[in-house]
């Protein structure tokens, strides 16, 4: 993939982190978000990139699901105890 930085053109490679990334900012990202950034560097058709945000989308909410299940279990929340925790709410607005 070739980007300008400045007028430079850099040539990176997927394994390799873009050059415009600053040391700062690799190091308050996280493994996952570097990923990202190098898959992102190179040239990816909006199709492409709509696909790859509705996956991760999905992937995130699975997750979130399964951390909500798992904490009424833990919990044991009954439907009863969400049905009122509703209905507090509704009463406040």
């Amino acid at each position: 993939c070739i980007y300008t930085q400045g007028k430079k053109h850099v040539t990176t490679k997927f394994t390799k982190v873009p050059k415009m990334i600053s040391t700062t900012t690799q190091s308050s990202l996280n493994s996952t978000q570097m990923m990202l950034l190098r898959l992102f560097s190179r040239d990816v058709p909006e199709q492409r990139t709509k696909e790859i945000k509705k996956l991760l989308l999905n992937y995130y909410t699975e997750k979130l699901h399964e951390e909500v299940e798992k904490a009424i279990v833990e919990k044991n929340i009954t439907d009863e105890d969400i049905d009122a925790v509703l209905y507090q709410q509704q009463r406040t607005k």
